[in-house]
């Protein structure tokens, strides 16, 4: 009975033994790669500028709609805020004893017309500012829709467009209050009657010989 000795003997496997059986050296032949990364390499899409441009478009609307949100909500709270100064300014327009209150209502309103219309013109700035990113990076096989549904002109009339208009009519506005209520004057008190029974030197006879 033949026992195997010990500790048992390794069989070393040269590389040229390897190259013997096959073709191609060790050193050479391609690593192992799973399958799912074989399989998906080879169908993967090259990137697709207009797709890019696509989600880059939605990202640019996104920002140009917040900016539309921001100058609608900003209008409206101008226009609710104008109104009751106006109808407040209404009830001390006649009385005098309150003028340092008048001048505290045209202050008020002078104040948040300018503020409101500074922060309509950084959201018109912003709006700008993220159209000209988008036509400096848009590339040329884009074909889609463009961020906005029309584009302006660059004339004098976009100096009328509502979110300029509305907030330099109010501060002109409270600009001629306080000008109308110096150019009025002191109201004019009603003439008095004399009393019964006194008649006025122009209303006595004249005695003449």
């Amino acid at each position: 009975m033949v026992y195997p000795s010990w500790p048992p003997r390794l069989t070393v496997i040269r590389e040229s033994q390897i190259m013997a059986t096959t073709d191609t050296p060790l050193s050479v032949r391609p690593k192992s790669v799973p399958k799912a990364m074989s399989a998906n390499k080879p169908n993967q899409p090259a990137e697709n500028p207009r797709l890019a441009n696509t989600a880059e478009a939605a990202t640019i609307r996104d920002m140009i709609r917040h900016e539309d949100s921001l100058i609608d909500a900003r209008i409206n709270w101008l226009v609710s805020s104008q109104s009751i100064l106006f109808a407040a300014l209404a009830f001390v327009w006649n009385n005098q004893s309150a003028v340092c209150l008048l001048y505290l209502l045209v202050f008020v309103g002078l104040g948040v017309s300018s503020s409101t219309f500074l922060g309509l013109m950084d959201s018109a700035k912003a709006i700008r500012k993220v159209r000209g990113w988008w036509d400096d990076h848009v590339s040329e096989d884009y074909y889609g829709p463009d961020v906005v549904g029309l584009r302006g002109r660059d004339t004098s009339f976009r100096l009328f467009k509502p979110w300029k208009v509305i907030p330099l009519v109010f501060i002109l506005a409270w600009c001629c209050v306080p000008i109308a209520n110096y150019l009025r004057g002191t109201p004019n008190q009603p003439v008095q009657s004399p009393p019964t029974g006194v008649t006025s030197a122009a209303e006595q006879p004249s005695h003449q010989p």
